[in-house]
């Protein structure tokens, strides 16, 4: 007689298989996707799982001029100053000064605005590297951007899945020595197989680099990319090339390509973001954020003073 099979262990087993199904379908689908972009005249593979098409948003997505378009975006989203109150769900663009933004304290070198699908049903959460709780009111309903909206929508498949993009940020670089240092996208709330895309936009080349991720205390190899990409040019990778490798946006001196060269650039990365907070939820965390820091503030300003007396 064989031996009889908890239900509850039936279910959970039943589960897991369903669970590899949908991975390997979801794989499946994003090495097709991938495989389809890596034919685009142009294309190049530069590692497994990275794949840059140079002209996909003119020819792709029928943007005839990535720098018209950056330049409608400038125009047509208001930007806070340092000081400016964020508000929740209203499309404007944080510059790198405002202490949302600051990383460690600091000012970034860049501005941004963060998109998202379904605003209403909760907040699309993304953390990077230095996110703060604050910056979530930054967040608005991509539908009040309608070019950004039609990005997305044009990128991403019509059905729920690793393919459909719920998150977006534009980014704008002033200037040659705006930029981003060599970075992995933090994985913890993206989907599991999904793609980042990234589209380049703007008047302005502006030279990626893509290294590999090296062990600590090992010799950081040289880039697999290095090269001046022009606007118009879109960069795909798995999230699993993504945290094999690092990306930058490299900095160069201000005017160093000569005068009268336009340096403005901007980014539109998308992403499939598993993470939903409910609002609810991100009131009560920026609240217990904001006692934290003001008790971190208080307890820096007592040791000032007590060192001043000493």
């Amino acid at each position: 007689r064989p031996p009889s099979i908890d239900p509850e262990q039936r279910a959970l087993a039943v589960e897991q298989m369903r669970e590899a199904g949908r991975a390997s379908a979801a794989a499946e689908a994003v090495a097709a996707r991938l495989q389809q972009y890596e034919s685009l005249p142009g294309a190049t593979k530069v590692a497994d799982g990275i794949v840059v098409v140079p002209g996909f948003m003119q020819a792709q997505l029928g943007i005839g001029d990535p720098a018209a378009f950056h330049e409608y975006l400038t125009d047509t989203i208001p930007i806070y100053s340092a000081s400016d109150q964020l508000e929740r769900g209203v499309l404007k663009r944080v510059p790198g000064d405002h202490p949302a933004l600051n990383y460690r304290g600091k000012q970034i070198p860049r501005s941004k605005v963060w998109l998202q699908r379904n605003h209403t049903g909760g907040f699309v959460k993304y953390r990077y590297t230095g996110w703060q709780h604050a910056i979530s009111d930054a967040t608005a309903d991509v539908t009040d951007s309608p070019p950004l909206r039609d990005v997305m929508d044009r990128l991403s498949s019509s059905a729920e899945g690793v393919l459909r993009f719920n998150h977006g940020i534009y980014t704008w670089y002033d200037g040659l020595n705006d930029f981003i240092d060599y970075h992995t996208d933090k994985p913890d709330d993206i989907a599991e197989g999904s793609l980042i895309c990234v589209l380049r936009t703007g008047p302005c080349a502006r030279v990626w680099s893509i290294r590999k991720v090296v062990a600590d205390g090992e010799t950081t190899p040289p880039p697999v990319f290095h090269e001046l990409v022009a606007p118009g040019t879109a960069i795909f990778m798995t999230l699993e090339a993504n945290l094999k490798h690092q990306h930058s946006v490299v900095k160069e001196a201000k005017g160093s390509r000569g005068a009268g060269v336009d340096e403005r650039s901007g980014s539109f990365v998308l992403r499939n973001i598993k993470t939903v907070v409910p609002w609810a939820t991100v009131d009560k965390c920026q609240a217990d954020a904001k006692k934290s820091k003001e008790a971190r503030d208080a307890k820096k300003s007592k040791q000032a003073k007590d060192a001043a007396s000493a």
